[in-house]
C-alpha cells in the first residue's frame, strides 16, 4: 500500500540523516587525523633533536657542528614547519593555539641549536649568556602551559 511505502521511505531517510549526523558529529575529520599524525611526527622530532643535545659530548668535535645542523637545527626547523601546516587544517581553536605554543617552543629551540652550533664552529663559551637567555624562555613557556 502507498501509507506503508511512504512510512517506510521516511523511516529509511530518518536513519539516513542520523547516520550523517552521528558521522559528522563523533567520527574524526581527515584533518583531525593529520593534526594527529603531524603532532606524531613532531613529537618524534623533538626527542631526536633533544636526545642528540644530550649526547653532544660523545661526537668528535671535528664532526659535532654538522651534526647539531643535521641531528638538531635540521628537526626544529621541520618542526616549525609543522606547526604552520596545522594552522591550516580544519581544527578547533583550541588544537590551533596549541600548536602556535609548539612553535614559539620550536623557534626557542631552532634559535638555541643555531647559537650552539657557532659557539661549536667558533671553539668559545662566549654564547652561554645567550643560550642560557633561551633555555630560560623555554622554561617559562613550558611552566606556562602545563
Amino acid at each position: 500500500e502507498p501509507k506503508f511505502i511512504y512510512i517506510a521511505i521516511s523511516v529509511i531517510g530518518a536513519v539516513f540523516i542520523s547516520l550523517c549526523a552521528f558521522a559528522i558529529t563523533f567520527v574524526p575529520s581527515n584533518d583531525i587525523v593529520k593534526y594527529e599524525t603531524l603532532m606524531e611526527e613532531l613529537a618524534a622530532l623533538e626527542d631526536e633533536a633533544i636526545n642528540m643535545a644530550n649526547s653532544m659530548d660523545k661526537i668528535p668535535e671535528d664532526s659535532l657542528a654538522i651534526y647539531i645542523d643535521t641531528k638538531g637545527i635540521q628537526k626544529w626547523e621541520r618542526c616549525i614547519e609543522i606547526t604552520k601546516e596545522v594552522q591550516g587544517l580544519d581544527v578547533n581553536n583550541d588544537l590551533k593555539k596549541r600548536c602556535l605554543t609548539l612553535e614559539e617552543y620550536s623557534v626557542y629551540r631552532l634559535e638555541s641549536f643555531k647559537i650552539i652550533k657557532k659557539a661549536v664552529e667558533e671553539n668559545t663559551n662566549a654564547y652561554d649568556a645567550q643560550i642560557q637567555g633561551y633555555n630560560n624562555k623555554i622554561d617559562s613557556l613550558l611552566k606556562a602551559n602545563k
